[in-house]
């Protein structure tokens, strides 16, 4: 495989800045009465947090449940089909907002197509969010594919990295020695671009604690590859023309530069 260069991009907050919109309060009000969850007692931010994201996030970002199935046993209701129906309308809204924005794709075609360089999408998400984001790369003419189910070295595909498929978030080392064997080849280069759970909502225990995660990320990716990881800390509200230059320098030219987490 002549691949040596692994850029790791996440993907809610950083390629796709809708799918963490989607969790503004406006939209997400509008998503929950819209959906019908509303008429389950599910009507406002605080209740959409408290009764089923923060204590199922664990669960959904580490098994195969899939988002739809929690949010049914999170509301208690049984085999309710009305319950049923409404959560699956929920999530089909939130994970349509998996596109890929706007400004990245330009750049993602670039590496995609520069030689002796792999994408992989390194996201912890539900279950659904998988075929979703090989959606938004579709759209985008880029193939893309789960990477549990990459089976040859010379595949071209982006590899999604669901922690949902994996059994374990991005700070766990267990979640990369999975991409390591899946991979099977040698890395020389590790880039990192990530928002770290930046761009989510306050409420979100996920956004609580991200230069914890920084860390955690950073420190098991270079354990399991024995490799620095140069990173770049990516955030909503930044001027993109930044990420573009930093990228030009670490890619294209061989000039790595070590970024910080913010103060």
């Amino acid at each position: 495989m002549s691949e040596s260069t692994l850029v790791i991009i996440d993907f809610s907050g950083t390629l796709s800045l809708d799918m963490s919109r989607f969790a503004e309060p406006g939209n997400l009000v509008i998503a929950l009465h819209e959906s019908g969850l509303a008429e389950f007692g599910v009507d406002t931010v605080e209740k959409f947090w408290e009764r089923i994201v923060n204590p199922t996030w664990v669960k959904g970002a580490t098994t195969d449940v899939g988002y739809a199935n929690l949010i049914v046993q999170a509301l208690e209701m049984g085999e309710n089909s009305r319950v049923r129906q409404a959560a699956a309308e929920f999530v089909r809204r939130y994970m349509s907002a998996a596109t890929i924005d706007q400004r990245w794709r330009p750049l993602l075609a670039r590496l995609w197509n520069k030689e002796g360089v792999r994408l992989l999408i390194a996201t912890d998400h539900y279950a659904e969010a998988t075929s979703a984001i090989v959606r938004a790369f579709k759209r985008i003419d880029i193939p893309a594919v789960p990477l549990r189910s990459f089976g040859t070295s010379s595949e071209k595909a982006v590899l999604i990295a669901n922690s949902s498929d994996l059994g374990y978030f991005k700070i766990s080392e267990a979640y990369w020695r999975v991409v390591k064997r899946v991979l099977g080849y040698p890395i020389s280069k590790m880039i990192l671009i990530d928002d770290f759970g930046g761009a989510e909502e306050k409420g979100d225990a996920y956004q609580e604690k991200i230069h914890d995660r920084f860390k955690k990320t950073v420190e098991a990716i270079s354990t399991v590859f024995c490799l620095p990881v140069i990173t770049f800390f990516f955030h909503p509200t930044i001027d993109f023309s930044e990420v573009e230059v930093w990228i030009e320098r670490q890619v294209f030219p061989d000039n790595a530069i070590f970024s910080r987490p913010p103060n």
